[in-house]
């Protein structure tokens, strides 16, 4: 059935959800698959999280679009991040594979940006015995030509981990603070070295990035007794990312000890470092040359996180770009907005690579 997928699209964006409240999104999808694909059979995973299965035979091949909206301020999301155009990508190329014999299985997933839904898409599809042999994913990427398609053997996209770092002092009135333990030095101290501290404790590549910071209330008439200070550790290998979270965590808990504070810490939000499996990445890029798309080579991994990662451990997985523009903004950024020029040579991507892979 023949749709059109800059309405679905200008639909998606114009309500976008958050990761785990992805309701109306998954709804309109789920609707434009019954139509577009009568044959699928859709299968409700956990949250929003859905697959359509299609075709028959064992060399099954999980096709896999995000479809959550950024947090911004105020409570509220943005399509900042284009999962509203993955989507649309995803559902438009199950168009074209139409009357394809081979078992597809299209995921439609939620959790994206938390790092939480390829990982329980995987346990549910484990648990209701869906079986697949390989895995392909997809991102729009700023900065490169509309249309053109990055494909990379190894590394593509950098794991990361988020950390809460809480420090523990006294308060004391404001009139008083030499009568406070307050972590106001502390606290500025370790944003100041923060960025530096892969590179100080020999561990590259890694990046450190502070996102976020609060010392005491806001309250005028008390010396602050403790601090919150969140940041993000990226490396593209995974067993380096853990060696970067066990040495800034000493890092910090000698600071503490050496100033009189109390540390407690937490780690979330994990995205795996995503490796693209060397012969599917082959294989994609001279079937993609050889049918004349536009083709790139990204020399190092995107220093983004992407869940996709999970699946990385999994199976043989690939995950490609698509360039979105050289002046387009970058991902997350306010004015980013998906190009709406990308959906159907997008599309043909996505369709020529489930047939090629």
């Amino acid at each position: 059935m023949v749709f059109d997928p800059l309405s679905l699209w200008q639909e998606l964006h114009g309500v976008p959800e958050r990761s785990g409240r992805e309701k109306q999104t998954s709804a309109l999808l789920r609707e434009a698959m019954r139509r577009v694909r009568p044959d699928a059979d859709i299968i409700p995973l956990s949250g929003y999280t859905f697959v359509c299965v299609t075709g028959e035979g064992d060399d099954t091949l999980v096709i896999r679009s995000d479809m959550d909206a950024v947090s911004v301020s105020g409570n509220k999301a943005a399509h900042l991040c284009g999962h509203d155009g993955h989507a649309v990508l995803l559902l438009t190329a199950a168009s074209l594979l139409a009357g394809d014999k081979r078992r597809f299985l299209f995921l439609f997933q939620g959790e994206e940006e938390t790092g939480e839904g390829a990982f329980r898409a995987m346990e549910d599809m484990a648990h209701l015995k869906i079986t697949y042999r390989s895995v392909l994913g997809f991102h729009n990427i700023p900065g490169y030509p509309l249309g053109s398609v990055l494909v990379k053997e190894g590394s593509f996209a950098q794991g990361s981990v988020g950390l809460s770092l809480r420090i523990t002092g006294k308060t004391s009135h404001a009139s008083e603070p030499h009568k406070a333990q307050n972590p106001a030095l502390l606290l500025a101290e370790l944003i100041r070295v923060f960025p530096e501290l892969p590179a100080r404790l020999g561990i590259t590549p890694a990046m450190a990035t502070v996102v976020h910071a609060r010392l005491g209330e806001k309250a005028f008439g008390i010396t602050p007794g403790d601090a919150l200070l969140l940041a993000t550790l990226r490396s593209p290998s995974d067993p380096l990312l853990e060696r970067l979270k066990g040495e800034v965590i000493r890092f910090c808990l000698q600071k503490a000890r050496e100033a009189g504070f109390g540390v407690t810490f937490r780690w979330q939000e994990f995205f795996p470092a995503v490796d693209n499996h060397p012969a599917m990445a082959r294989r994609a890029g001279e079937s993609l040359a050889s049918a004349g798309f536009s083709l790139l080579s990204p020399g190092e991994p995107f220093p983004w996180s992407e869940d996709f990662g999970w699946f990385s451990k999994k199976a043989p997985a690939l995950m490609v770009g698509m360039g979105s523009g050289e002046t387009q903004p970058p991902l997350h950024h306010p004015d980013y907005r998906f190009p709406n020029g990308l959906l159907h040579p997008g599309a043909r991507i996505l369709a020529h690579l489930a047939r090629a892979l």
